[in-house]
């Protein structure tokens, strides 16, 4: 697979999953009871948001929000990795930048409780989700505390909700962060030897592609990040 191959893959890719995570609602899934009903509901949410957020890391170099210096390469962007130094994501930064993304998108994703409002059983929920994000060399644990109450005949409350996915970042930020501390790196030799880690050179700035085995929604899971000249 040549270079511009990776980098069509990767256009195609971010307007493929934002036009997806911008048009999908979450059904209401058809249950006899209203427990099970409400519980597939939101652990669906948190499963969309989890794979959103690694999407978007993965894309932009860790971040799901680009805060500082980031190169453009439209529809691409990214942050730099490398700019005179390294500057790759830091591992407690990743982890913030997951949880921070998973919030604010499950809220957004809740909202879709008026889809509920016909109902025989009235929802009522407290405050915001916490979330949490665990990071190993093998996958990403989040769970999410969030107080969701179902009214009917009785009150059953649902409180804590858990997703897990075998996108091993950590590990690949560590990698990735390793290499660029090397003084002596050369991205030329790095795309030539390693047979998952494409480089993209443009006049200002180059990509680097990392492309992982492991699977987001059936695709390779690919880490960029930029690298100026």
């Amino acid at each position: 697979m040549t270079v511009w191959m990776i980098f069509g893959i990767l256009v195609i890719m971010v307007v493929a999953f934002l036009f997806l995570m911008v048009s999908q609602k979450q059904p209401v899934a058809k249950l006899t009871t209203d427990k099970p009903t409400v519980q597939l509901f939101v652990q669906n949410c948190l499963d969309a948001t989890t794979k959103y957020a690694l999407f978007k890391a993965g894309m932009q170099g860790g971040y799901t929000e680009l805060t500082r210096n980031f190169y453009v390469k439209d529809p691409l962007q990214m942050a730099y990795g490398h700019y005179i130094k390294n500057m790759l994501i830091s591992e407690d930064e990743l982890q913030i930048q997951l949880e921070n993304s998973i919030t604010s998108q499950l809220l957004v994703c809740l909202q879709e409780f008026r889809a509920f409002d016909d109902k025989d059983y009235e929802i009522k929920t407290e405050g915001v989700p916490k979330v949490s994000v665990a990071l190993s060399d093998s996958s990403v644990d989040v769970t999410a505390e969030y107080t969701v109450k179902i009214i009917n005949q009785k009150t059953e409350t649902l409180d804590k909700f858990h997703a897990e996915t075998n996108i091993p970042i950590k590990r690949i930020r560590n990698e990735q962060s390793n290499i660029l501390d090397d003084e002596l790196y050369n991205l030329d030799e790095l795309g030539k030897t390693s047979g998952n880690t494409y480089v993209l050179h443009f006049s200002d700035s180059d990509i680097v592609v990392y492309e992982d085995p492991s699977k987001l929604d059936g695709q390779n899971f690919l880490f960029a990040y930029a690298v100026k000249n």
